[in-house]
């Protein structure tokens, strides 16, 4: 699943270029707040996505389309 859903955030972050940095800069904005606020599953949340974001990066330089893709179709999981 995790997997999943960093190649549609890979998608968006191909399309939409160097403007995809404020995502970023957003989701570390928002995990400041809900740490601050003690809303600790959403800052978990956003903070998953800061730390997730050379992967989402690299695969969005690749094309959003991870060769782990290709063997889980074949195994069915996708």
């Amino acid at each position: 699943m995790e997997f999943l859903l960093w190649g549609s955030a890979a998608a968006l972050v191909a399309k939409r270029g160097a403007k995809a940095e404020i995502a970023r800069e957003l989701a570390y904005r928002l995990y400041v707040l809900c740490e601050r606020k003690k809303r600790n599953p959403d800052a978990l949340s956003y903070n998953g996505v800061v730390q997730s974001w050379p992967e989402i990066t690299r695969l969005a330089r690749e094309g959003a389309n991870p060769s782990w893709q290709d063997s889980a179709k074949t195994a069915g999981n996708v």
